[in-house]
């Protein structure tokens, strides 16, 4: 016969006897042959069926041993921070001193176990900023999970997903991994106010746009494109000239076989950048021009001009420049 046998016959032996009524009699027999099956599931390492049968048995009957026996099958099944938490409720145990031996020995096996498996438990702290505790949820695998308490919350080994959000904040979400061992595992969280807004479903309408009447729908274009062309030949002139003066400015500071000071060097730049400016001026500015004419050519009189939106746009760059436009 097992220790877990022999225990429970035991112990359910001595408290059967002066039991005053019937019904408690019968919820003795009955935990008696439970605990006596659920001893033999632990010997053969069959902790599911253990577990139910002693959970039956506890509550026909309470015993220590019955703990004991609930504590082991959880360990076996790696639900390690239930059967430590069974472990410490059987260490605290109150026993009188008419208490069958058996009890107490259960009692000193649930201490010792105890103090072995709280080096293999990890524990959880999670710490978060950014919100008022009061109005954070935290979840850890979907339960919840007290905050601002202080006190770490006991996990078994594994991965674990915890969860924290907070009205008005954006959610935040992990995936922890705990080892196989003892200590406070702490983890911040930062909860940022969430950017975006929240789309609501408004009715919008939709006015079509009214059909542009017949006319030279192509004057006003041509026109504005004249203007940009004019105004980059004016600034394709300025930019010249200010080029030629700091070529002037180089002439008295470089010696006639070419060579320049140091100091010079910001006069040679300035007169390149100018020179490249009032060129692509030029360019932009004979385009825009030719435009111009393109758009006079193609145009037809069909009645008063449209009124309508324009754009154009010249554009430059190290090597080519242009116009774009938009009608």
């Amino acid at each position: 016969m097992s220790r877990w046998v022999a225990c429970a016959a035991i112990v359910l032996g001595l408290v059967s006897g002066p039991l005053a009524h019937a019904g408690e009699q019968e919820n003795v027999s009955k935990a008696r042959e439970i605990a006596l099956s659920a001893s033999d599931d632990l010997d053969a390492k069959r902790f599911a069926e253990a577990l139910e049968k002693v959970t039956q048995a506890e509550a026909l009957y309470h015993a220590p041993t019955h703990l004991l026996m609930r504590a082991e099958a959880l360990e076996g099944l790696g639900r390690l921070a239930e059967a430590l938490e069974t472990y410490e409720r059987l260490a605290a145990e109150p026993l009188g001193p008419t208490s069958p031996p058996a009890f107490r020995k259960a009692r000193e096996e649930g201490s010792k176990r105890e103090r072995a498996l709280l080096a293999r438990v990890p524990s959880l702290l999670v710490v978060v900023t950014g919100a008022a505790t009061e109005d954070v949820k935290a979840t850890v695998d979907d339960k919840p999970l007290a905050l601002g308490t202080g006190m770490a919350t006991r996990f078994d080994p594994g991965k674990h997903v915890l969860r924290v959000e907070a009205s008005g904040f954006s959610p935040v979400e992990r995936t922890i991994e705990l080892d196989e061992r003892g200590g406070v595992i702490k983890v911040p969280v930062h909860l940022e106010v969430a950017s975006a807004r929240p789309v609501r479903d408004e009715k919008v309408d939709v006015i079509a746009p009214k059909p542009a009447p017949s006319g030279r729908t192509l004057f006003v274009p041509a026109m504005a494109a004249f203007g940009v062309g004019a105004a980059s030949l004016v600034a394709g002139a300025v930019t010249g000239v200010m080029s030629l003066g700091r070529v002037g400015e180089l002439e008295e500071l470089c010696t006639s076989e070419g060579r320049c000071p140091p100091s010079a060097q910001g006069h040679i730049d300035e007169a390149g950048t100018l020179g490249n400016v009032s060129t692509a001026m030029f360019v932009v500015g004979g385009a825009a021009a030719a435009a111009g004419v393109v758009l006079l050519v193609m145009g037809k009189p069909k009645g008063p001009p449209a009124v309508g939106h324009v754009e154009v746009v010249p554009w430059a760059g190290p090597l080519s420049a242009g116009i774009r436009g938009t009608f």
